[in-house]
């Protein structure tokens, strides 16, 4: 394959123009050592982000805080929900964008392409089929590639972390090769388990992440798995398709959900025999519930790869300050408040130091001092009555945060928690659409009666237009600076300048109309020029 690399200087690609099903034309950089060079499915890949851009791509902060002037109590609450879609870079980001490049680079390097002109792979990418010749083959004699396992209490930013890890990625991409030839490359795929799902449930996930990848609305690759006979069956549909879309790695996030107990003990040994056979990276992410469940021998943890824990920045004090201390510059409490060390040491007690519970905490302290009556004060008797308000029985289980078992106790409790919050947000929006109805009735119904007479005025003396046309063109002048005040017969005026620049809903006669005025334009006439005088 003949490619052209890209200036050192220039930008492989524009994340921000990334969409799902898209393809991406590939762009070539050289690679960083001699054994990866001329690897077009290397050299196509971005490199991962270090340091400032890594601190850049995964802080996320959110406009407009404070309680403005006039600002109701609804829309306040509304800007708390914000809080949300904050993100912090935590202290694994990093060697996860390291972990992650290096797994994909090692799934291709013991890989070759493998075609036949008269062979027709069939490829469907939005429903549309095209033909491809060649596949990307793993070479069996070849050690097997090591992925990561990512482990961490819930809650502490695994997901959130991969959504961003792979916004950085290409899913879909496209070589193009001599004669026009079109290799296909998905890099990465994200398969989220189900709850008390199995591993044939797991295979045909990873059809439906294929679907995704390619942007297959109605399921192809999903459906061939789940027609396979067997999880052998449904094991060598995906060997084919790892190898015929050349998949970089398969990611399964929120593994402890499968039912382990319920499937054949080599089960999971099954995912590895594919990633012996194809070469593909595998990584799984879950909790530590899922970590003695998976690897009950050393041989599964190692063909896994390296392991990223987490949640290990939840032990650190120091670094809970800096989240705190973030997080305190977005603030609904009217006056500002400071945050104490014994604010910060009630807030750890009660969030383990996880991200997503002080975020959940922090919102209900929000929320609680602007739904009361009388302004309390804010200070770690108050975040204690908060968390006890809202996470009832959650101190019980925070104090061995290191048993599996609490943890799914505190996510449970935390759980419900949110679900009581989505209710009022829910109450929140429905309180300021109630207070945009009251607003806008009186002024709504006005606009309505001057939209009825402009109609009635008009259809008494003429049925050349229907009366949606009339009120379409009627609201078009009410939307204009110029409406306010305007008297019904100004806006009639108007409206009927707008209409004889439109064709007639009514259809053409047979013959010309006469040219004598009859009494409906008569009428019509004395109406516009009543206050005119002409």
């Amino acid at each position: 394959m003949k490619y052209s690399y890209i200036a050192a200087d220039e930008e492989q690609y524009d994340p921000s123009s990334f969409s799902e099903g898209v393809p991406v034309k590939a762009r070539y950089r050289h690679a960083g050592n001699q054994f990866d060079a001329g690897n077009p499915f290397i050299e196509a890949l971005p490199l991962p982000r270090e340091g400032r851009d890594t601190l850049l791509a995964y802080t996320r902060t959110i406009p407009d805080t404070g309680i403005r002037k006039g600002q109701s109590r609804a829309d306040a609450i509304l800007k708390v929900s914000l809080l949300r879609q904050l993100r912090f870079p935590l202290p694994f980001h990093q060697e996860l964008e390291d972990e992650c490049y290096a797994a994909i680079v090692n799934s291709y390097r013991d890989r070759h392409v493998i075609g036949d002109t008269d062979i027709d792979l069939k490829i469907v990418n939005q429903n549309q089929t095209t033909i491809t010749h060649q596949i990307l083959a793993g070479d069996i004699a070849s050690a097997t590639d090591a992925g990561f396992h990512m482990i961490g209490y819930s809650g502490c930013g695994k997901s959130s972390a991969l959504q961003i890890l792979f916004a950085n990625y290409p899913q879909y991409i496209i070589h193009e090769g001599p004669d026009h030839t079109r290799i296909p490359q998905i890099t990465y795929l994200v398969v989220t388990c189900q709850p008390n799902s199995n591993f044939r449930a797991l295979y045909e996930s990873i059809g439906h992440a294929i679907d995704r990848a390619l942007g297959n609305i109605t399921p192809v690759y999903e459906y061939e798995i789940q027609k396979a006979a067997g999880l052998a069956g449904k094991a060598e549909r995906v060997r084919r398709y790892i190898e015929q879309f050349a998949i970089g790695i398969i990611v399964f996030d929120e593994i402890q959900l499968i039912d382990f107990g319920s499937t054949r003990e080599n089960s999971f040994e099954g995912l590895m025999t594919l990633a012996n056979q194809t070469k593909v990276a595998m990584a799984v992410v879950g909790t530590e519930d899922a970590y003695d469940k998976m690897f009950t021998n050393l041989r599964t943890s190692r063909r896994l790869g390296g392991e990223i824990l987490a949640s290990s920045y939840c032990e650190d004090r120091t670094y809970f300050n800096v989240l705190v201390t973030s997080l305190f510059r977005y603030q609904w409490f009217g006056a500002p408040v400071a945050l104490t060390e014994g604010m910060a040491d009630a807030l750890y007690q009660a969030s383990a130091g996880i991200v997503d519970q002080l975020i959940g905490i922090y919102m209900y302290m929000q929320i609680d001092f602007l739904r009361a009556a009388g302004k309390p004060v804010v200070d770690e008797e108050y975040i204690r009555r908060t968390v006890d308000r809202h996470y009832p029985g959650i101190q019980g289980v925070l104090t061995d945060m290191r048993n599996p078992l609490n943890d799914k106790k505190r996510a449970a409790i935390a759980r419900v928690a949110n679900e009581e919050m989505t209710k009022v947000l829910d109450s929140a929006k429905q309180e300021r659409f109630k207070a945009e109805i009251t607003a806008g009735m009186d002024a709504v119904a006005a606009d309505k009666r001057k939209i009825d007479a402009v109609i009635d005025a008009i259809t008494t003396v003429t049925d050349a237009y229907n009366t949606k046309t009339i009120e379409k063109e009627a609201v078009s002048v009410l939307k204009t600076r110029q409406a306010a005040g305007m008297s019904d017969k100004e806006l009639t005026r108007r409206v009927m300048e707008r209409l004889k620049n439109r064709h007639t809903d009514r259809r053409p006669r047979a013959r010309k109309a006469s040219k004598v005025m009859d009494e409906k334009h008569i009428v019509m006439k004395n109406f516009l020029e009543e206050d005119t005088g002409i």
